[in-house]
């Protein structure tokens, strides 16, 4: 016999931002030279970000790193091979011998400067880490080169970044 259940089982669960073939939460960050990318923004804690609405991380979650795309940055060069990004709500749990990049994003410049705009994560779904239930307002973010001291990657009056992660919470 079926068993008939008063309570349905979504109700209890995340209703926003999920689709019906797989749940998943898509966050989109746009950083310009008047917003996080100037170097002061990146003193102290990083740069805040008001998401506007509440992320409701209801379990454990999966997050991948689904792109990062430059427009006006600094070309690769010296001092500027890499990118270093930090999410201080993401918890992320790296190991490295030099201290700028523990528990630190280390994403490759590909851009050749000037007026282009460069992906420099062609795959798809980097996986980054594991985030346990919490809800999230807002996102503290570095984002620097690989310069000894570091530089904002920012090269231009007009550059700007933008990050997408996803966000893909595990079965029950």
């Amino acid at each position: 016999m079926d068993r008939i259940s008063l309570v349905p089982p979504e109700l209890y669960g995340n209703i926003g931002y999920t689709n019906s073939i797989i749940e998943r939460i898509p966050l989109s960050i746009e950083l310009t030279t008047n917003d996080g990318l100037e170097l002061n923004d990146q003193s102290g804690d990083g740069y805040k970000i008001d998401l506007g609405d509440v992320i409701n991380i209801d379990r454990v979650t999966d997050l991948f790193l689904d792109s990062f795309i430059s427009y006006k940055t600094r070309a690769m060069g010296t001092g500027s091979e890499t990118y270093i990004l930090g999410v201080k709500e993401f918890d992320i749990k790296t190991l490295s011998n030099s201290s700028p990049l523990k528990n630190k994003i280390l994403i490759p410049n590909t851009s050749e400067g000037s007026d282009k705009s460069t992906l420099h994560r062609a795959s798809k779904f980097n996986y980054i880490g594991t985030i346990t239930p919490k809800k999230i307002k807002e996102l503290t973010i570095t984002l620097t080169d690989n310069s000894d001291p570091p530089r904002t990657i920012g090269n231009n009056i007009a550059s700007k970044v933008w990050i997408n992660f996803i966000l893909i919470p595990r079965e029950k």
